[in-house]
């Protein structure tokens, strides 16, 4: 075995964790540049202009993806730090809570009109929404008791790690139609819902780094 693949199969889960962590960090990164490339350097500016709580609320959704989840997230696998276990219960907490707000202001909406492939897509993307969450607090309180000490099932935290990454791949399934079709403005509009895709997954190599037994 040559030494960079002794390498990768011991560093492994640290690779794919600061792999897909710096691709959140850049995706949302880029979202918010192109944002502001596309108004002249005005974006927060003009809503700001329009509703000062909006740009109140979207200033801190940026610092929020930014500042506590993403970037810091990236630097604690790089740095091998396992206060990353921090990171990972803020984003589920806020991608559940989020969720479950949508859900509950939405609902079905949306699925009593329109072409049967775009009602399919979005009873698709609404049943994937409720995996989501159902998943996603699973892997909170399961990860939260692991953090603590107590005895939890290695292998559930993971399966449900993977099932919370897979629900929310359904829900980025419009940008890689974007993807594919070329459509660059399509793949901006959904870079914020690739980059939790990235995080997920990060997350998933993250708890494998941070695994105690």
């Amino acid at each position: 075995m040559n030494k960079f693949a002794r390498f990768f199969k011991e560093h492994r889960n640290k690779i794919f964790a600061v792999t897909f962590s710096a691709l959140a960090l850049l995706s949302i990164l880029i979202y918010y540049l192109a944002l502001e490339i596309a108004s002249d350097w005005f974006y927060f500016r003009n809503i700001g202009a329009e509703n000062q709580m909006r740009m109140i609320l979207e200033l801190w959704n940026a610092f929020f993806y930014i500042g506590l989840v993403y970037g810091p997230l990236l630097v604690r696998n790089i740095n091998n730090d396992g206060n990353a276990y921090q990171n990972i219960m803020i984003f589920v907490f806020a991608t559940v809570f989020s969720l479950i707000y949508d859900f509950l202001l939405y609902g079905l909406t949306g699925l009593v009109a329109g072409d049967s492939f775009f009602v399919i897509l979005l009873l698709l993307t609404r049943v994937a929404t409720i995996a989501e969450i159902v998943f996603g607090i699973l892997l909170y309180v399961n990860s939260a008791r692991y953090m603590k000490g107590y005895a939890v099932s290695w292998k559930k935290i993971r399966l449900f790690a993977i099932l919370f990454a897979a629900c929310i791949g359904v829900g980025v399934i419009s940008f890689f139609a974007g993807l594919f079709s070329g459509s660059l403005e399509l793949m901006v509009i959904y870079a914020p819902q690739f980059a939790e895709l990235c995080c997920a997954v990060a997350i998933i190599f993250t708890l494998e780094r941070l695994r105690r037994y």
